[in-house]
């Protein structure tokens, strides 16, 4: 307010002693209250200046308009700025950190919540304002883990994890958003997850986790699927141009089963990832097929073998066969699916049985496919619908494919193979379940009296059976063996089956003949096509016999000298070394006669004691000494009683040995 000015009456009276300190003289003085009002307020405003402090003289302290923090929250480790408006200042700063400032602004990254403090200071004075910056803490993830972390395709898998401090979660591969602590996924391959959690700002962390997608296995067929059909011409030659579209890998479901455990084709089955195509190693189901020329179209009888292995749940299966009747490459017409959900009872666990569907039009004519893929499935479930053609994935089984060809040479007309059949003997049976037994199979051919054929052999049972050398020169690996021109007929094949125990049976081996370069047959009716494989099953027994058997009944090596070794072991000649066991209930002493000087046991025992079930291995060998250049023969002579008695025991008790030194 403007004070206005007016006399200030005298003030008298005011001595020195009442004023020691001398601050008024006792003389009167005159001044006017505007005067004493002005000085007042300049030493009021000396004394305080505005939020600061004084001190300056005459300056006056800075001001401080404003002070903020933006953004006011952030996440740990993120920055704020803190800006300020401020005037008459020569020096600012800002507490905690960065301490002395310049400018309008600074930028801070705090750890936790803190209270800023900006300070503006002159000669006049200082003023100081107050500003927060809030810190939100970053989620933090715990776990994050897949279980199980690997699965088949079609199978579930949970991710689950562990956060906290998190307002939002969300997961990738088109998720999005989830709450709780999980979430079941089923990828259709190896898939990997990430897990974001994000706090209120919206600043986040990740963590990662794989659920991994193994291959399936299953049993496949091997039909062409984008290969050659390996069909011919009508010229007989090989049309590489045709590629068969029968469904056999995964890309195109092909049938396939998930599991061999219950019933399976033949005696092999196995699984892989995807279909191996031209892989016939575990296609042996089909053991029979003819076809008889006595309608068109022409039938055709098939017989196929199941086993149900061991551990199987058993019950019923199911028996289909697709077969390219019009050799197109494909089983896409209604026609050719020609057995159609036949019940397969399955037979006890670790057992087989044969199994004989109904026959079916092998031609869609006159004309016979040759060749023509056919596909043999054995499944748990029955095949729905009205037409099948080769598809699906079905729970237990296998499947087969075969390239079903005539016998037959080429021709004009082809030439067809005979009628052959095979007498397998026996059933062979070992007394006690051991030892050796001489054996035999009779071919008959009924369209020539003369001919060739191979034979084959193949264990087709469960127990241990051995087969021997047969009787056949030159001498070859059983497995197959080619029988010379002008075979009688019938043609008798001899050999030896040795079992090694009780154990080992009962067992089964197949022997199968097939007609090389036959004639063709005209029977009444038409024409047998077909029939030129027959084979038949050598069963193997075990019944009760003597007390105690030998491995061998003889024996012969050839030595020559200079090249075989001295001495020179028996090992190459079947069953050796002997071996003496006692197939009784008692106790058995034995020993075994001397030995001529060129024949030796090789330091083994030649006398001893054997329980029931025992058995004493003796190694024979030629010594090289002693011997004639020719034939050497021997007889070795065993004595076999029951322990403490004279008694004899039943079996046999010599061996014929020779040996030949040229």
């Amino acid at each position: 307010m403007l004070l206005d000015s007016y006399p200030l009456t005298q003030v008298q009276g005011i001595s020195s002693a009442s004023n020691p300190g001398g601050f008024m003289s006792a003389r009167p003085s005159s001044m006017t209250l505007q005067g004493i009002l002005l000085a007042a307020l300049a030493l009021l405003a000396s004394a305080c200046g505005g939020g600061g402090s004084g001190g300056g003289g005459g300056t006056p302290p800075p001001t401080i308009a404003s002070f903020s923090a933006a953004p006011a929250s952030i996440s740990a480790g993120q920055s704020s700025t803190l800006s300020w408006s401020v005037s008459g200042a020569t020096g600012l700063n800002v507490a905690p950190g960065p301490g002395s400032v310049s400018g309008t602004s600074v930028s801070v990254s705090p750890g936790a919540t803190t209270a800023y403090t900006l300070t503006a200071s002159n000669a006049g004075g200082s003023a100081s304002a107050t500003t927060t910056v809030t810190v939100v803490p970053l989620p933090v993830i715990a776990s994050f883990a897949a279980n199980p972390a690997t699965i088949s395709s079609g199978q579930t898998s949970t991710l689950s994890w562990s956060v906290t401090g998190a307002a939002t979660l969300s997961l990738d591969r088109g998720i999005g958003t989830v709450t709780g602590t999980s979430r079941v996924v089923s990828p259709t391959s190896t898939t990997t997850y990430t897990l974001t959690a994000a706090n209120s700002l919206g600043a986040s962390v990740t963590a990662t986790t794989t659920v991994t997608v193994s291959s399936p296995t299953a049993n496949f067929g091997n039909a062409p699927d984008g290969t050659p059909t390996g069909y011919p011409t009508v010229f007989g030659i090989i049309n590489p141009a045709q590629t068969g579209s029968f469904p056999t890998k995964l890309a195109n479901n092909g049938a396939r089963t998930l599991s061999i455990a219950d019933g399976i084709l033949g005696t092999q089955a196995k699984q892989t990832a995807d279909a191996a195509i031209g892989d016939f190693s575990d296609v042996d189901g089909l053991q029979d097929m003819t076809v008889v020329l006595t309608s068109i179209p022409p039938p055709a009888a098939m017989a196929v073998k199941v086993t149900a292995p061991t551990g199987g749940s058993g019950g019923t299966m199911y028996l289909n066969v697709l077969f390219d009747r019009n050799m197109n490459g494909n089983w896409n017409d209604a026609d050719e699916w020609v057995v159609k959900n036949h019940p397969v009872n399955l037979p006890a666990p670790g057992t087989s049985a044969t199994v004989t569907p109904p026959a079916f039009p092998f031609s869609t004519g006159a004309v016979l496919p040759d060749p023509a893929w056919m596909r043999v499935a054995l499944t748990r479930e029955q095949i729905q619908g009205g037409t099948w053609n080769g598809t699906g994935s079905f729970s237990s089984g296998e499947v087969e494919d075969w390239l079903v060809n005539l016998a037959a040479l080429p021709g004009n007309p082809p030439k067809r193979v005979p009628i052959l059949t095979v007498e397998p003997g026996g059933p062979y049976k070992f007394p006690n379940g051991v030892g050796n037994k001489n054996i035999q199979f009779t071919v008959t051919n009924w369209a020539v009296p003369q001919g060739t054929f191979n034979y084959t052999l193949v264990h087709t049972g469960l127990g241990a059976v051995a087969l021997g050398a047969w009787n056949k020169v030159p001498p070859v690996p059983i497995g197959s063996f080619m029988a010379p021109l002008g075979a009688p007929n019938p043609q008798v094949v001899a050999g030896v089956a040795n079992s090694p125990g009780p154990a080992a049976l009962p067992d089964q081996w197949r022997v199968t003949v097939e007609a090389i370069d036959p004639p063709a047959l005209f029977v009444p009716g038409g024409v047998f096509i077909g029939v030129g494989a027959a084979s038949a099953l050598m069963d193997f027994q075990s019944e009760a016999g003597p007390a105690h058997t030998l491995s061998v009944f003889s024996a012969n090596i050839t030595h020559t000298r200079g090249v075989s070794p001295c001495p020179q072991p028996f090992s190459g000649a079947p069953y050796f070394p002997i071996k003496l066991t006692n197939t009784g209930g008692v106790a058995l002493t034995w020993s075994v006669s001397s030995l001529p000087g060129w024949l030796t046991f090789s330091g083994a025992a030649t006398s001893g004691t054997l329980a029931p079930g025992a058995s004493a291995s003796l190694p024979l060998a030629f010594t090289c000494s002693g011997y004639v250049v020719g034939s050497n023969k021997h007889t070795i002579v065993f004595t076999v009683t029951q322990s403490g008695t004279s008694t004899p025991s039943e079996g046999q008790t010599d061996i014929a040995i020779e040996v030949v030194v040229i």
